[in-house]
Formats: structure tokens, C-alpha cells, sequence
């Protein structure tokens, strides 16, 4: 009986120890049925959240967004990485995911057991959760930054040097060396690809940059510049005092063809080369046209004549031997001068010795009486007054007609008696056949040469028969030719109840000139006139006869 009141105890104490294990287990497994904390070895993106209360984890997982950047790594060749971090707004996907997802670890099982479970079960292993972000950012601070890359990797070509050689004639160009850069929208581009595609590594590779163009144009035309020597062509240039001219050969000239080296330095840099070296192209000069110089040069000498107020002319002859200077040009090279012997002759009067002299003398002078009549004499006065100050030039015939002009109302000309074939009549500028008289002796006595006269049909009363002029428009005109080697001026006027008529000039001889007329015939009246020039001491030189003029009576 004792043996089984004690094995009834001990039973009795295993079932009061099994029960309260199992009490124990129960209230244990109840307790995490309602576990406050997040479950060992979860962690968020690889952040630990175990042991934290559902608030903690929720600001946790914050920050770990908050701390979230996308950037791209940007590898070029030979050149340290570079980060580019844009300009950026990180949210979750959808706010609150991730943290219910680490929540929920381990409370999947919602069995009595299922949470001791879990929870015994976390320790095996880590169970992290992957928080989805949303993602934006500024492509505009991409572009920045790598216009800033760009910035620092980029290097520019070396300028190019450049010399002339003036002895070899040649230049030569020593080539800098390429740059080279990055092309920032593209890189830009393919930054924002990769940060759209979750990427973030990037290789660029760099771009070469050629020789500036603008700095290998500016050395070109510096060189261009410095190589050039003007052609100097053949010249010829003549020395009147020591009668020769001389033919100066000329020389090459030298010009550098920047244009055509240009694309040689640029073939030369793509083909790796250091430098470049022409020859300056050579412009021979033309040969010297001597026939065209003997044509310009040779010259009779030049009478002095006047115009517009300066005495021009006077100027000597020149000539040379055209073969012998040929000759001597084909014998000659560049560089060379040669000599050609010029003939020279004088001017009868030099240009300055005729500035001196110019209308020094009175070489001869006529005055006469007219009537007093105020139409006559009103005429008289308009006449003189259109040829005083006429100049003739050695060999220029003088006009009356065309020097006055058509006697008309509009001139201020009258109307006086006029002698006519049908007998006297009173026309415009009546009595002006006196100062064609008058001019005619003293163009006479000044030595000049009458291409042009005719006596009156009756005779006249104002100068000696036989030196008497008549002049009418469109039939009979007064006309004589200078033909003294000096200029000479007409001196007119109206004074005193006389015509003066005098010619100025230059007389070089000191001849002076008498006029002188007689009676030869009756019927009809003839009267003869003579020029006796006469040597200065007053001796007979020689004596002209100017023929027979005739007259009818009134």
C-alpha cells in the first residue's frame, strides 16, 4: 500500500510539473501574439530595424529614404572618375510599404503558435526588406555638371609656329599638337539614360579637337606677310642733265600661297607629322617693252604755248639708239642696271627762259581815226573789246569772225554804214571793218602771217589804201597765223577818237617792221603795199610786197 501512494505522488508531481510547463509554454507563445517590436534580423535596404517599435521603424525607414541619392559615375580614359549627383526628389512608390512589409515579418502565421515560431525562426536568418522608390531629378544640374566635367578635362590644341626663310625662300610650319574635350549634350544624354534605366556607371570616351583653324590662319597670313617681295619690275628712268637713261633689269618677287599650305598643315596633323615646309612661289618680272619707252620718249622739242593763264611747253627733244639698248637688255640679268645714252636737243626757248620773256616786247602797233559817230563808234568799242586779250600760240591762226562773233542786237551791236556791191546801207555793226583794218597793219608790223584779207570795194579814209581790211559775216573774214616761237596777246581798244590795235610778245632779233603803200594804178584805183622789216640798227633787212589792192570810187 506505501508502494503505490508514493508512485501516486510522484505521478501527481509530474503532472503538476508538465502542466505547468505547458502553462508556461502557453502564457510564453501568448506573450507574442501581441509582440510590440520589430522581429530579429530584419533590416530595411540593409538597415537593422530588430527591436524597434512600429513608430521607430517608420522613422527609421524615413531617414533611409531621406538618405537615398542616385548618382552616376562617369569614367574617361586616363582621367580620374567622376560623380554626378543630379539635383534630385526620392519618395516610396507607394508611403508606408515598406514599413508594413517589415512589420509583418514574421507575423505571416497567425496560428497560436505561429508568432513563437516566427520569432524563434528569425534568428536563422536575415529577411531584408527593398524599400521602391520614386525617383526624379533635374537634367538641367546633369548638364551643369558635366559642362563642369567638360571644363576640367578638356585641353586645346597648341598653336602652331611658323619662319620664313628669305635666303631659301621658303616657309616653314612646326604643327602644335590636338586638343581634346568631351561632347556635353551627349554626354549629358547618356548621364540621364543611365540615371533613367537605374544605371550608374557611365564610359565616355573624349573627341578630338583639331588645330584652330582662326590661329593657323592668323600664323598663315603673318607668314604670308613676312615671305612676300614684291615683284620690281623692269623701270626705266632718265637723267636730262647727264643725257642718259638708265634700265633698271628688276627682280622676282616672292608670295607664299597660304591658302594651298593651309590644307597641307591640316593633312599634315591628321597624318601625325611635325612640320610643313614650301617654297614661296616666284613671280619673274616682265620684260622691259623698250620700243614702247623709245615710242614715249623720243620727241621732237616743244614750243612754248599758253593756256588758261600758265605758260606750258618749251620742253627739249629726246632720242636714243634702240638696237644698242636691246642688245644690251638681252645681255643683261635681274639686278642689273643698264645705261642708254640719250640724245638730247634744246627747245628754241626753254620754259623758264620763256616765262621770263613772255609778251615782253611790242611787236607792232596800228592806231586810227574814226568818225565819232556814236552807233560807229559804239560798234568800234564792242568789236575791240572781244579781241583784246586774245593769245595766239606759235603757229594758231587768229580769226576776226570767229573771235567777235555774228555782229547781232543781242550783243549790244547798231546799226551804221556798211559799203555794198548794190552801193552804202546801214546794217548791224556798220564801221567795224575799221578795226579789222587796224588790226590787220598791226598784225602786219608784228611779223604775222596773212592767210586771209580783201580790201574794200571803195576806198577809205581812216588807214593808207592798200593796207585796209574789210570783214563781213559768213563771206569775208580776217585771218592771220603766229609765227614767232613765243605766244603772242592782241591788245584792243577804243580811246581817245582812235582805234588801238597792238600785238605783244617777244621779239629776240630786235627786227622791227614798217609799213608802207602806192599808188599804181588809176582806173581802176590800185594802190601797192610793202613790210620792210629792218635789222635793229635801222638798216633795210628785207621788203615784202603784199600785192595790189583796187578800189572803185564812190
Amino acid at each position: 500500500m506505501k508502494k503505490k501512494t508514493k508512485r501516486r505522488v510522484i505521478l501527481g508531481a509530474a503532472a503538476v510539473c508538465v502542466i505547468a510547463v505547458v502553462s508556461g509554454v502557453l502564457l510564453y507563445a501568448n506573450s507574442f501574439r501581441n509582440y510590440e517590436l520589430i522581429y530579429p534580423n530584419v533590416t530595411c535596404d540593409g538597415v537593422p530595424l530588430a527591436g524597434m517599435t512600429y513608430e521607430e521603424a517608420e522613422s527609421a525607414i524615413a531617414g533611409i529614404i531621406d538618405q537615398k541619392q542616385y548618382q552616376v559615375t562617369v569614367r574617361l580614359p586616363e582621367t580620374d572618375p567622376f560623380t554626378v549627383v543630379p539635383e534630385q526628389t526620392v519618395t516610396e512608390q507607394v508611403p508606408g510599404t515598406a514599413l508594413q512589409e517589415a512589420w509583418n515579418c514574421g507575423r505571416e502565421d497567425s496560428s497560436f503558435f505561429g508568432p513563437l515560431l516566427s520569432y524563434l525562426g528569425a534568428g536563422r536568418g536575415r529577411r531584408d526588406v527593398q524599400i521602391r522608390y520614386a525617383f526624379s531629378y533635374d537634367p538641367d544640374s546633369v548638364k551643369n555638371q558635366i559642362d563642369s566635367l567638360k571644363t576640367m578635362v578638356t585641353v586645346e590644341p597648341t598653336d602652331c609656329t611658323g619662319d620664313v626663310d628669305p635666303d631659301a625662300h621658303t616657309a616653314t610650319v612646326t604643327l602644335g599638337a590636338k586638343g581634346k574635350t568631351i561632347d556635353a549634350d551627349a554626354a549629358a544624354e547618356e548621364v540621364c539614360r543611365a540615371l533613367d534605366s537605374g544605371n550608374d556607371k557611365v564610359e565616355l570616351s573624349f573627341e578630338e579637337i583639331p588645330l584652330e583653324e582662326g590661329q593657323v590662319e592668323t600664323l598663315l597670313s603673318e607668314l604670308a606677310d613676312e615671305g612676300y617681295v614684291e615683284v620690281r619690275e623692269p623701270d626705266v628712268t632718265y637723267d636730262e642733265t647727264a643725257q642718259t637713261s638708265v634700265l633698271d633689269m628688276g627682280m622676282p618677287g616672292y608670295a607664299l600661297d597660304a591658302d594651298a599650305l593651309e590644307e597641307q598643315v591640316f593633312r599634315a596633323s591628321d597624318a601625325g607629322e611635325e612640320t610643313v615646309t614650301v617654297s614661296l612661289q616666284e613671280t619673274d618680272p616682265q620684260e622691259y617693252n623698250l620700243d614702247g619707252f623709245y615710242q614715249w620718249l623720243k620727241r621732237d622739242p616743244e614750243g612754248v604755248y599758253y593756256a588758261d593763264g600758265e605758260l606750258y611747253g618749251g620742253t627739249p627733244g629726246y632720242d636714243f639708239d634702240l638696237a644698242a639698248a636691246e642688245k644690251a637688255q638681252e645681255e643683261a640679268g635681274y639686278g642689273d642696271q643698264v645705261e642708254i645714252p640719250l640724245t638730247v636737243t634744246d627747245p628754241i626757248v626753254p620754259i623758264d627762259y620763256a616765262r621770263t620773256v613772255l609778251f615782253r616786247d611790242q611787236l607792232g602797233r596800228a592806231d586810227t581815226y574814226h568818225t565819232g559817230a556814236y552807233a560807229r563808234t559804239n560798234n568800234l568799242i564792242l568789236s575791240c573789246e572781244a579781241i583784246d586779250g586774245t593769245i595766239l600760240n606759235p603757229g594758231e591762226e587768229f580769226s576776226f569772225n570767229d573771235v567777235v562773233g555774228e555782229r547781232t542786237a543781242s550783243k549790244g551791236y547798231m546799226s551804221a554804214l556798211v559799203y555794198l556791191s548794190t552801193g552804202n546801207e546801214s546794217q548791224l555793226g556798220g564801221g567795224i571793218c575799221q578795226t579789222a583794218s587796224t588790226l590787220y597793219m598791226a598784225a602786219l608790223k608784228s611779223g604775222m602771217e596773212i592767210t586771209e584779207r580783201a580790201e574794200h570795194m571803195y576806198t577809205v579814209s581812216y588807214c593808207p589804201l592798200g593796207l585796209d581790211a574789210t570783214i563781213y559775216w559768213g563771206y569775208s573774214d580776217l585771218r592771220f597765223i603766229n609765227t614767232s616761237c613765243m605766244p603772242v596777246r592782241i591788245n584792243a581798244s577804243v580811246s581817245d577818237g582812235q582805234v588801238h590795235m597792238s600785238i605783244s610778245g617777244t621779239n629776240f632779233t630786235g627786227h622791227y617792221i614798217e609799213l608802207s603803200s602806192e599808188r599804181v594804178s588809176s582806173s581802176p584805183i590800185g594802190y601797192r603795199a610793202y613790210r620792210t622789216i629792218y635789222n635793229p640798227d635801222g638798216t633795210e633787212y628785207y621788203t615784202e610786197d603784199l600785192g595790189v589792192s583796187y578800189y572803185s570810187t564812190h
